[in-house]
């Protein structure tokens, strides 16, 4: 089979956009603060402060400081700078002259005593917290100050929204902390109408996408914006696109989280879809000038595209959890399979994507029926082997070339019971070449390297000398780990370092007994019994010791046999 867990065990962290520092924008006019979407030249043609004089020096260092501000105030480790930054912006428009226009003047001053009060606000808010402890009708009372008094602040500042983007910024902040989201969310689309390229804008929509009512909204601005200056102004074209995959990624949680609380395949394909829509918009803002590295836009859309993946994954679930039969899973499978691979080009190497191709393919394999893929049928152990195949062969990743060759043997084994030895012997010899290549680029996996050499000795019978340097080799390995006196014996890994371990033992004992090497192959054996019977029930392996005793038994009965 080629591709073109349970749904409650799907990750539900998802990815979190990276904000940019402030840069430089021009002033706008009063008259078109109601805009819904301009060009930047309906902004630049106002300009109180004749630039390059004294007065407009002092005016944008203090503007600078409310932007620097404004940033701290979302930190409350840097809370403590907040206060003395926006009074030195105060400072610094207390210099600006009476000869120059009013009107940006004092929304900056306004703006700056907001910012003051704010800070004020929230410290007094988090220490009424404090001693509040855990009293639910106090800690009710204190956030009913604290939006209300936020509420009042962004009154205040309206009569100045229009003419400054951080005034804006603080407008939408305040309503956001008010519980009053969508005035918050329209002074934000009104800001973006004015400052466009302006980056506190965009971070301020970045930073409180989840709580905006109507993001698709504000997506159609973003792309119409994208698309009228694409080409002339990339910068904006950056920042729009980065903006519209950030909502885009919440429209896709939003929908994710119904499709977990309904079970609704078509609620979990939207989500994949808007995921891919993020993903989209993220890629295409690459050939943007930005601030992050390549490397973190890929890393991000690597992040969105798994999400997609998961997403569809659920669709594959839930349908093979109602018809094993089901083409519509298999379609889900391919798209997650799609997405996961997608999210791999992006960022070579994400573990998070490898896990999920992995998970993935026992998903293939098992149909949702079955928690186990070594009890499945053989046509489905087929599935998995060819789908594990497929990925071996594109990645070269030894767990995949261990999985390939591990179902390789499992459907030879049906292909010899069913009389088929000509299949059987091709399979094996397919698994043995898939187990070599996965020792290749895994030299030191106890598992393989076991696994390689029974390969040889009970399915091919060829190569024995080979076989017990493999199984040699395994126990080397096992006790290198085994002895390590600082490992947690209880521990998962420790106990299948065991269970390999063990393993190689049984073989290794077995092909000597084979040899007629009697004496070695009960010395192996009591060697692999030094450990305490705790240690085997700990690890759930009492089968594997009786094994050992009972090959044990059968070799003194043939050593007493021929001493006889």
């Amino acid at each position: 089979m080629s591709l073109g867990s349970p749904a409650a065990a799907l990750p539900a962290a998802l990815s979190v956009f990276l904000l940019f520092a402030a840069a430089a924008c021009p002033l706008a006019s009063p008259q078109t603060a109601t805009a819904v979407v301009a060009d930047d030249s309906n902004a630049a043609d106002v300009a109180p402060l004749l630039e390059g004089s004294a007065a407009w020096a002092a005016f944008d260092a203090a503007r600078a400081q409310l932007a620097l501000a404004t940033r701290q105030q979302q930190d409350p480790s840097l809370w403590s700078d907040v206060r003395d930054n926006a009074q030195v912006g105060l400072e610094e428009l207390a210099q600006v002259g009476e000869s120059v226009g009013r009107a940006h003047v004092d929304a900056l001053h306004a703006t700056l005593r907001a910012v003051i009060a704010r800070q004020d606000a929230s410290e007094s808010r988090w220490q009424a917290r404090t001693d509040a402890g855990e009293d639910p009708s106090t800690i009710a009372s204190v956030e009913t100050r604290w939006t209300t008094t936020a509420g009042s602040l962004a009154d205040g500042l309206i009569g100045h929204e229009g003419l400054l983007p951080e005034t804006s910024v603080a407008i939408s902040d305040l309503l956001f902390e008010a519980g009053r989201d969508g005035e918050a969310q329209q002074a934000l689309r009104r800001a973006l109408a004015l400052w466009p390229s302006e980056v506190l804008v965009h971070e301020q929509l970045r930073s409180w996408t989840a709580r905006l009512p109507q993001p698709a909204a504000l997506i159609q601005v973003l792309h119409e914006l994208a698309r009228q200056h694409g080409r002339n102004n990339s910068t904006l074209s950056g920042h729009a696109l980065e903006s519209s995959s950030a909502l885009s990624l919440e429209l896709g949680r939003r929908a994710y989280e119904r499709a977990q609380a309904s079970g609704s395949f078509d609620d979990y394909t939207e989500a994949a879809n808007l995921f891919e829509a993020s993903a989209h918009d993220l890629s295409r803002s690459r050939s943007m000038p930005r601030q992050p590295g390549d490397s973190d836009v890929q890393s991000e859309r690597a992040t969105t595209l798994i999400n997609a993946g998961w997403a569809q994954y659920a669709v594959a679930w839930g349908r093979w959890s109602e018809d094993r039969e089901s083409e519509a899973a298999w379609e889900a499978a391919a798209a997650s399979q799609q997405a996961f691979k997608a999210a791999l080009a992006a960022e070579p190497g994400n573990p998070t994507a490898l896990a999920a191709l992995s998970r993935l393919g026992t998903l293939v394999g098992t149909k949702a029926q079955s928690d186990n893929p070594l009890t499945l049928p053989a046509e489905d152990k087929a599935d998995i082997r060819d789908y594990f195949g497929e990925l071996a062969a594109q990645y070269d990743i030894a767990e995949w070339w261990n999985n390939f060759g591990l179902f390789s043997r499992d459907t030879g084994e049906s292909a010899a019971a069913d009389g088929d030895t000509e299949l059987a012997r091709a399979l094996f010899e397919q698994s043995y070449a898939a187990y070599l290549r996965a020792i290749e680029l895994s030299p030191n996996d106890t598992r393989m390297v076991n696994d390689t050499g029974v390969m040889l000795y009970y399915y091919l019978q060829r190569e024995l000398d080979l076989a017990e340097e493999y199984f040699l080799r395994a126990i080397e390995l096992g006790n290198d780990s085994l002895d390590n006196p600082f490992a947690d014996r209880a521990a998962d890994l420790w106990q299948q370092e065991l269970a390999a371990y063990l393993d190689a033992k049984l073989n290794l004992a077995r092909l000597y007994a084979d040899l007629d090497r009697l004496d070695e192959a009960s010395a192996v054996i009591d060697d692999a019994t030094r450990f305490d019977r705790e240690i085997f029930e700990a690890g759930d392996q009492p089968a594997v010791r009786i094994d050992l005793l009972q090959t044990k038994a059968r070799i003194d009965a043939a050593k007493d046999s021929g001493e006889s």
